[in-house]
């Protein structure tokens, strides 16, 4: 088990409750990560609820949050003759005054954009490569939509995320030309397409964008005339759209016709008692679950499930229909399927943030563990004696080398010099066996005294 002392914790990375300090001691025990999924369930679901809602004002539906206006660079171009000709100065001028610099990322406003202006801000807005919301208005024609759609294409603007083109005058032709465009960049996660004169044509541009972008999560087409059939056709793209969490239909003439169309959409593909909302579904569902429980094939029960309705999209977190003509009880199924998507996708977010957390804390208690085993393997080395190192008698000392300097003499180099200088001692010769030797007989002299010469 890998249980990790609190003692050397360091202060930066210190719990916040106590369920994360006992998991942080115990990461393994069952008991510590029950506790700790209990807090999260509990006390930290509350603040995410509350960013929750915080995210849901910021995609509100209906259009811009007012409070975010403060964050652009605002400019007019038609505010003085000629002033469409120098869009770079007036930028740089407020950008400087905002306090922002060329490489910071900032929000951009330009009002005054018609038939004579639009052509030129364009072009001269690719200079900004940092740019990540840009609002282009107020008269944008049709035969300008091209001018908006080589700049948005431009390879220049890949940092732009939110393009707010609400109350231009593009109509379905135009609309279609700028689509065709967006297309191909997938970079846009914002769209407002309101107050546009977009008709009943516009329909299909917009569902062949919508089902082909996987980027787009804001698209707004309040204020417009796609009616009955055009709201049909947004519908069909929207059935196979997996990124798209808020639409605003407000005020399109869509009428009952159009309205069902978009709730056929959002409605349930996995349908279960507890979430059914059509009562004919939830009836025939139950029959067949009868059937199949008597003859115990559960597997074919899955397979029912799952043919009682086709995927649809279950991504949409507002969906704003106001002054389309749709009946009451439309409407309350819209705010139910919608309570649903909404309930679905918060839990898979605290799911996983709880996720992203744990994996946080096994990384510093990993990091924590290896830094005591250093620390452990430090002072084992700073309290270790050091090797005593061999004498290679093959090897000359340093004193003697040539050209070396004599090294200074200490207590244990006599010693060593004394152990060097004393030859051993001579080791014990085997002994020999000796020949019989007879003894030489002692020379007689002869008279005289004299010895004979000796030949």
């Amino acid at each position: 088990k890998a249980t990790v002392s609190v003692l050397y914790w360091p202060a930066s990375k210190m719990a916040t409750n106590a369920a994360e300090m006992e998991l942080i001691n115990n990461i393994s025990s069952a008991a510590a990560r029950e506790n700790f999924d209990k807090w999260w369930n509990e006390e930290r679901a509350v603040e995410i609820n509350e960013r929750w809602t915080i995210k849901r004002k910021f995609l509100d539906a209906k259009g811009e949050d007012p409070s975010l206006l403060s964050k652009y660079v605002l400019i007019d171009v038609l505010a003085n003759v000629g002033d469409h000709k120098k869009v770079v100065e007036l930028l740089d001028e407020q950008i400087e005054k905002k306090g922002h610099t060329k490489q910071d990322i900032i929000w951009v406003s330009i009002k005054g954009c018609n038939y004579v202006s639009t052509e030129s801000v364009c072009k001269n807005i690719t200079n900004y490569v940092n740019i990540e919301k840009l609002c282009l208005g107020e008269a944008i024609e049709a035969d300008d939509a091209s001018a908006v759609a080589e700049m948005v294409a431009n390879p220049s603007m890949a940092s732009l995320r939110m393009l707010d083109l609400a109350n231009n005058k593009f109509e379905t032709a135009g609309v279609e030309i700028l689509l065709s465009a967006l297309v191909k960049n997938q970079n846009i996660i914002d769209l407002d397409l309101s107050n546009c004169s977009i008709g009943g044509g516009g329909g299909k541009p917009i569902a062949t964008y919508i089902a082909s972008n996987p980027t787009t999560q804001r698209l707004l087409l309040n204020g417009n005339k796609l009616g009955i059939y055009g709201t049909k056709d947004l519908a069909n793209g929207l059935a196979t759209n997996t990124t798209l969490t808020t639409l605003g239909l407000f005020f399109n003439n869509a009428g009952e016709e159009g309205i069902e169309a978009v709730l056929e959409m959002l409605r349930s593909s996995s349908i279960s008692t507890d979430q059914c909302v059509n009562k004919e579904e939830y009836s025939a569902l139950s029959e067949l679950e009868a059937i199949v429980k008597e003859s115990s094939e559960i597997d074919q029960l899955e397979q029912i499930k799952e043919n009682v309705g086709s995927a649809k999209n279950t991504t949409l977190l507002q969906v704003e229909v106001g002054d389309n003509k749709a009946s009451p009880s439309q409407l309350s199924e819209l705010d139910k399927i919608l309570d649903r998507n909404n309930a679905s996708a918060r839990e898979k977010e605290v799911e996983e943030l709880k996720m992203k957390e744990l994996k946080r804390i096994e990384e510093e208690v990993r990091k924590n563990k290896e830094e005591e085993d250093a620390k452990e393997r430090k002072m084992q080395k700073e309290h270790k004696p050091p090797p005593i190192k061999k004498l290679d008698s093959a090897a000359p000392p340093a004193a003697i080398r040539k050209g070396a300097k004599a090294p200074k003499e200490t207590p244990k180099t006599k010693d060593i010099k004394v152990a060097l200088k004393q030859k051993p001692p001579p080791e014990p010769r085997s002994p020999q066996k000796t020949r019989d030797v007879k003894p030489v007989p002692p020379v007689k002299k002869p008279p005289g005294g004299a010895l004979p010469a000796l030949r």
